[in-house]
């Protein structure tokens, strides 16, 4: 069976592929080492869920910072701090 991580030829990044995890008491749920691995966290690091209705997202903190950087990208011209231009 596939971790869900999965190496393309010629790309850098790794491609998603379905895996199948358990439920185990308590609602948890194991997120392979590897997988762990690839998102740069720990045992005892937080994480990020969001849920749609019908899909579970988790992701790291860090992937988090990098969404809403790019998320706000632009909102101030190049070379401006935003949180200056507050005070």
């Amino acid at each position: 069976m596939s971790n869900g991580i999965a190496q393309a030829a010629g790309q850098s990044e790794p491609t998603v592929e379905p895996m199948r995890l358990t439920l185990g008491p308590g609602g948890r749920v194991v997120i392979p080492a590897d997988v762990r691995r690839c998102m740069g966290v720990k045992a005892g690091d937080p994480l990020i869920g969001a849920f749609d209705g019908t899909e579970l997202e988790v992701f790291s903190v860090m992937e988090q910072v990098r969404r809403l950087q790019e998320e706000f990208r632009g909102v101030y011209p190049e070379g401006v701090i935003g949180v200056v231009e507050f005070l």
